[in-house]
């Protein structure tokens, strides 16, 4: 077999399908995705999303430390610290499971 007829004997897979690649209501999916993942942005604006996702979600945990205080009674302070900062970080888990680090 020559070069030619290998090459001819390829099997190509198209993997975007049709009806993935655009719809009645605009470009598809997989074209969405795309525009979103090659949206460039600077490291300032990464270091401001970041902040701006950062702050209410430590303004709760501090909230949610503040108002669940029982675990803090005894021990000395460096296990204090290590529970607030502890309690902060982890909110979303103690509030939906109830439980208080301890």
């Amino acid at each position: 077999m020559s070069g030619k007829e290998q090459t001819s004997r390829r099997i190509v897979i198209n993997i975007i399908s049709v009806e993935f690649a655009h719809d009645e209501n605009g470009p598809g999916i997989v074209a969405r995705v795309r525009k979103v993942l090659d949206f460039e942005m600077t490291i300032a604006e990464w270091i401001g999303t970041a902040l701006m996702l950062a702050v209410p979600y430590l303004a709760v945990g501090v909230l949610w430390a503040c108002l669940h205080t029982a675990h803090l009674k005894g021990g000395d302070w460096v296990h204090r610290v290590v529970l607030i900062v502890g309690t902060i970080a982890s909110w979303p888990g103690l509030l939906v499971s109830g439980t208080y680090l301890a």
